[in-house]
């Protein structure tokens, strides 16, 4: 895997920035379609279109986890080249690197909140990806 991707998810914090491009890839372990929460619901609100909902697809690269965000369409592209069976299928993606600002906000005794961030490496990388295909 290594010499096809940019980094492995270990390294994805220490190297590449927010928006960077980034080539990564692992075996799929499970995925989540937002269009598919259950027959007939979706997560969507009224005014989103299925065609913009993503599909979160979770990735292992031997040394931690990384999260595809693929659109809707490539990932029915990828779905029907594994023949609707992706766990365990080796991927590659290309994308940008997202990194989320989060922190925790909590109440002190005396009311006043404190905000803590959360660390970067809390959460696995994300990676928004315009190409992925099945290796």
């Amino acid at each position: 895997m290594r010499p096809l991707v940019s980094a492995l998810s270990a390294e994805i914090p220490s190297k590449f920035h927010h928006g960077d491009e980034i080539t990564v890839g692992g075996v799929i372990t499970s995925y989540f379609d937002f269009n598919m929460v259950t027959p007939g619901q979706t997560l969507l609100k009224p005014d989103e279109k299925e065609k913009d909902a993503g599909v979160y697809v979770n990735v292992d690269d031997g040394v931690g986890k990384i999260i595809l965000v693929l659109p809707q369409s490539l990932f029915l592209q990828i779905l029907a080249e594994s023949d609707g069976k992706l766990i365990g299928k080796t991927v590659l993606g290309v994308g940008n690197n997202i990194i989320l600002n989060k922190s925790t906000t909590y109440l002190q005794n005396n009311k006043q909140p404190v905000t803590i961030p959360t660390h970067p490496n809390a959460e696995p990388p994300r990676v928004f990806c315009f190409d992925a295909k099945l290796i």
